[in-house]
């Protein structure tokens, strides 16, 4: 038969050293590009579906992932004098986000 411990009154209760996920908080990083600054994760460089989407040329894809709610910002930012988007301008962005996450900045 097993024997019951009775824990002392006032006694430590253990505590949890791992921080709970709510508790973290993520760092961001200041992208700036042609004047305009966005705020991006710096985890997106290691991210899988953010390199599938550029991997497959879905820039609209992978420029959202990045920016999230400032997408609207960035398409408000290079929309040209006919309304559109150019895609030689989205490819520029990702290039030129690319270049210096991996440089670290």
């Amino acid at each position: 038969m097993a024997e019951t411990k009775t824990i002392p009154a006032g006694a430590k209760k253990p505590q949890d050293r791992q921080t709970a996920k709510s508790d973290v908080v993520k760092s961001k990083s200041t992208f700036n590009w042609r004047g305009t600054d966005y705020v991006v994760d710096p985890d997106l460089i290691d991210d899988l579906e953010f390199f599938e989407a550029l991997e497959g040329n879905q820039f609209a894809t992978a420029v959202r992932k990045m920016l999230g709610d400032q997408y609207d910002k960035f398409k408000d930012q290079v929309k040209e004098a006919e309304g559109r988007v150019s895609l030689a301008t989205t490819q520029a962005f990702l290039e030129e986000y690319m270049a210096e996450a991996q440089r670290g900045k």
